[in-house]
């Protein structure tokens, strides 16, 4: 019984095997590139790259070139999971929205250069629908030698409330917007279609006299610093989507389509782009903000924290470019919080808290997977509580350093820069 159980495991592991393969980054980065050039011809905003979606396309590309023949269905694993499928499990747990046969998930794939590749997506009604849908906002792509050719895997995904925001490389002001469009975004309790949005320069003020309509592109300034942030709003949700100009750059040919391109409406989602129109590129004008300068950084100096808070959630990250020791902070408002309560639900060095970690609060009312911020690479600490303890949605809250008052955040801004003693 033991022999037959030993070989029942050997047989799975010979299965399920997958020999390492040599990815070609270059040529991986060339179809994003050229993927997002026809997608901005063609009216739908440039994908960023996301790595949960190149692994699901690695893992699949490394198990087609490990078979002794090509498949019939290039989308189909070794366990006969199909691309949604494979995403709902670990290790890639993809986001869903409210069931999980609601998951924005899409997958192309080809076998050749990357002009066939490109040529037989554009010609084919069903692969032009996946790389064209308004949908999808993120990318993952795999690009393996496969005897004398290459194998393209590409991944397209979204997740709620997450709405990426890219700089267009040729010019350095120029971002591209994304939003909500998928079909099942509907039925789930997360942002819907943005209809407004607010930008915030480098220090936190905002760049326009009053929230505008959603467009597909926007110009900022350079005096707006070296990132913004871009509050977008359907009404009753909102997202914060951070933008570093020189690092949250779309990933675009050389040379590639003229910087007057059409744009998706803001009609509910179609499946493919709707009829291209022409998109104004809005060039802001800076609020007239009389600031104390030795409270508030100046653009060209780094805040220490970053607050992002929506009415359901606190995000706070470190984005100072450094370790950070954040226990002598607290929140003052309609309670108190200090920082160190974070570390009684999880064990973390507060003290020496990494760039780019942060920390969230939430509503109980709030389930499912933790939502990362753009700019956060790992949330240290979660704490849940009640509705009626939200202090930033009910009124002005501070951030105190040693019980002294560093920063008063407004609760409906939605971010609060924080420049440490």
């Amino acid at each position: 019984m033991r022999l037959a159980a030993v070989c029942i495991a050997f047989i799975i592991l010979l299965v399920f095997h997958i020999p390492g393969q040599a990815q070609d980054e270059a040529l991986a980065m060339e179809i994003i590139a050229r993927v997002n050039a026809w997608r901005i011809r063609e009216g739908v905003w440039p994908l960023k790259p996301n790595d949960t979606l190149k692994n699901m396309a690695l893992q699949q590309a490394q198990y087609i070139a490990s078979l002794p023949a090509l498949p019939d269905d290039l989308h189909v694993d070794g366990r006969g999971l199909r691309p949604r499928e494979r995403a709902l499990l670990t290790p890639f747990n993809w986001p869903y929205y409210e069931l999980p046969g609601q998951i924005a998930i899409g997958e192309n794939a080809a076998l050749g250069t990357p002009d066939y590749a490109l040529e037989f997506w554009q010609e084919s009604a069903l692969h032009a629908r996946t790389a064209l849908n308004p949908a999808y906002r993120e990318v993952g792509v795999a690009a393996l030698p496969y005897r004398n050719t290459i194998l393209f895997i590409v991944v397209f995904g979204a997740r709620p409330d997450v709405l990426p925001a890219l700089v267009d490389p040729r010019d350095g002001r120029t971002i591209y917007l994304t939003n909500e469009r998928f079909e099942y975004a509907r039925f789930h309790d997360s942002m819907q279609v943005a209809t407004k949005i607010q930008v915030f320069d480098s220090v936190g003020r905002p760049i326009y006299d009053e929230p505008i309509d959603w467009t597909q592109r926007i110009s900022v300034p350079v005096e707006a610093g070296d990132a913004v942030y871009i509050l977008s709003s359907d009404g009753e949700h909102s997202v914060i989507s951070p933008v570093d100009l020189s690092r949250d750059r779309a990933i675009l040919p050389v040379a590639t389509v003229p910087t007057e391109a059409p744009v998706v409406t803001t009609e509910a989602a179609p499946e493919i782009a709707a009829t291209p129109t022409t998109a104004p590129v809005i060039q802001p004008t800076m609020t007239p903000v009389v600031v104390a300068t030795d409270l508030v950084p100046q653009p060209d100096e780094q805040p220490d924290l970053l607050i992002l808070y929506s009415n359901d959630t606190l995000d706070v990250l470190n984005v100072s470019g450094a370790t950070a020791d954040w226990r002598t902070l607290a929140f003052h408002g309609t309670i108190d919080f200090p920082f160190t309560h974070f570390t009684r639900v999880t064990q973390f060095p507060l003290e020496a808290l990494p760039n780019r970690h942060c920390l969230q609060i939430r509503s109980q009312t709030i389930s499912g997977d933790v939502v990362k911020q753009e700019n956060c690479s790992w949330v240290r600490s979660l704490i849940t509580v009640s509705p009626d303890r939200l202090f930033w949605a009910q009124g002005p809250f501070e951030v105190q350093h040693n019980g002294l008052t560093i920063t008063t955040c407004e609760p409906g801004a939605g971010v609060c820069v924080v420049d440490l003693p």
